[in-house]
């Protein structure tokens, strides 16, 4: 009997623990984990051959792939692996912040291996997130290229920005090696990189974007190398780019000339030729550039807000030149699109002003048009609502899905840009709408109080009546006959039925009959 008792109780136990997790041995196992089921640490033991790893301070990425996938390792510090090592990987399954991965690894060499064939992908393809972690393939045309800031020696690393055939672009980081320099002139080349892909995500576990990961230049292979000398083809018209050409060729940097109307934002300027603006995004410059001189330039054209952008250009010095005269418009002018990205002069009563970030924001009106002024640096003296001002700045103007303008703003560079021609009226508008809410709530105020004394009054008089008619009061000890036969005191009565409340004292003729009194009643002793 007890020892029947005992083997149910070692039966119940034992059904009670936990099922052990079966070992994950292929990546498309622990990558077809949920999050929560990825968080339970789940043994791993895989069989794979290293994609890419680098030891760089702070970031160690480690990609294996096996027969199934690639998956990412997360390791604390580097390893001495190189791809094309075939590795045993053991260690638990972890969540990651974007797709499972494996967590606490120890990997063992056993040997070299060949790099398994590469999945070919689209961008598009890419930033599904399906192909996270994947030795891929993917095409695209250099558009910068530039040394990892940090990396260097034995440990050096490239990145290629790349964009596709619509143009979006994308980061190729190289490890690079003595072995295998960077090729000359990979800008403007149409390039077949094979590397691991790496995600960017957000704290919800969302793609923004993607990075691959290339363990050396030998497996970026150029497929249209770039001409070389970017500047020897045919100068286009600003305003030329993107209209139509039967013998453009699309995707590739073009060639520019102009002079400098403006400096803008982190390197980029803006430029005009007689055709038109454009803003200009540099790479490299000359050193010191000025309003009016006059550039040679390459670049990348894109899609701007309205009109074209050049992107990763290269620029040089043709000549020096006085600054470009400005054009006077009005709001109609602007609104017509012709001088986007243009210097303009133009006037306007400001509506509203106040400071932003160093410089000021306006508000103008011209016509029927309302319109925003931005002054990079200083405050415009003597503003105020209604005042007749004379901006000069670039136009940049704004347009919606249908391509139309929908509105234009000036960026103005200092306060001397802006000239107050006439100092707006003190009464203005404003103040008199002011004027007549102040006025407006001190009659309220005031009919109010009248209300609230016509309503004292009438409680006045109502207890005036209560206590009025013929009251039947003692002569000697002065209490009040009620209604129903009852002697009160005289407050008692009145209290009842009044607001009234009473504090006793004593008057100076009761004061001087009781002293009189008491010294009578002191010589009687």
């Amino acid at each position: 009997m007890g020892a029947s008792l005992g083997l149910a109780l070692a039966v119940a136990a034992s059904a009670a623990l936990p099922a052990e997790a079966p070992l994950l041995t292929e990546v498309r196992q622990v990558r077809r984990l949920s999050a929560r089921e990825a968080a339970d640490r789940r043994p791993v033991r895989l069989h794979a051959v290293v994609t890419y790893h680098h030891r760089f301070p702070g970031w160690n990425p480690l990609f294996v792939q096996d027969a199934t996938g690639g998956i990412y390792v997360e390791v604390a510090s580097g390893l001495d692996l190189d791809a094309g090592d075939r590795v045993v990987v053991e260690g638990v399954s972890g969540p990651g912040m974007f797709a499972p991965l494996v967590l606490e690894p120890k990997v063992r060499v056993e040997g070299r291996a060949s790099l398994p064939a590469p999945t070919r992908r689209t961008l598009h393809e890419l930033l599904q997130g399906a192909s996270d972690s994947l030795w891929v393939e993917v095409e695209g045309l250099v558009r910068r290229t530039e040394t990892v800031p940090g990396s260097g020696g034995a440990e050096r690393l490239f990145a290629l920005t790349l964009a596709d055939a619509g143009g979006h672009t994308f980061r190729v980081i190289v490890h690079a090696s003595e072995e295998t320099p960077p090729p000359e002139r990979l800008v403007d080349a149409l390039v077949r990189v094979r590397g691991a892909a790496a995600t960017a995500f957000t704290r919800k576990r969302q793609i923004v974007d993607i990075q691959i990961l290339t363990p050396g230049f030998e497996h970026v292979q150029v497929v249209n190398a770039a001409p070389p000398d970017p500047f020897d083809q045919p100068v286009h018209p600003v305003g030329r780019l993107f209209q139509f050409d039967p013998d453009g060729v699309t995707g590739h940097r073009v060639r520019v000339q102009g002079a400098v109307t403006a400096q803008g934002p982190g390197g980029s300027v803006y430029v005009r030729d007689e055709s038109g603006g454009l803003r200009v995004e540099l790479d490299t410059a000359p050193s010191r550039l000025t309003t009016g001189d006059v550039l040679d330039i390459v670049g990348f054209p894109e899609r701007g807000e309205y009109s074209p952008v050049l992107r990763n250009a290269t620029a040089r010095l043709l000549r020096q030149g006085p600054p470009p005269e400005p054009a006077r418009i009005d709001a109609n002018g602007a609104l017509t699109g012709d001088h986007d990205s243009l210097p303009v002069r133009i006037e306007g009563i400001v509506v509203d002003h106040a400071p932003e970030r160093g410089g000021a924001w306006l508000l103008l009106r011209s016509g029927d048009h309302t319109f925003p002024v931005h002054v990079e640096r200083g405050y415009p003296t003597g503003l105020a609502s209604g005042s007749h001002v004379r901006v000069t700045g670039l136009c940049l103007v704004q347009s919606g899905t249908d391509n139309r303008v929908h509105g234009f703003r000036i960026a103005a560079d200092s306060a001397r840009d802006v000239v107050l021609l006439k100092r707006g009226r003190w009464w203005t508008l404003e103040r008199a709408l002011w004027a007549v809410v102040g006025l407006g709530l001190v009659v309220v105020a005031s009919l109010v109080w009248i209300v609230r004394l016509r309503q004292g009054g009438s409680r006045a008089r109502a207890d005036v009546k209560v206590l009025s008619g013929l009251l039947p009061i003692c002569a000697w000890c002065k209490k009040i006959r009620d209604d129903q036969g009852y002697w009160n005191q005289v407050e008692t009565f009145i209290h009842e039925r009044s607001d009234a409340d009473f504090s006793h004292g004593i008057c100076p003729d009761c004061v001087a009959r009781e002293r009189g009194r008491h010294r009578e009643e002191t010589r009687a002793s």
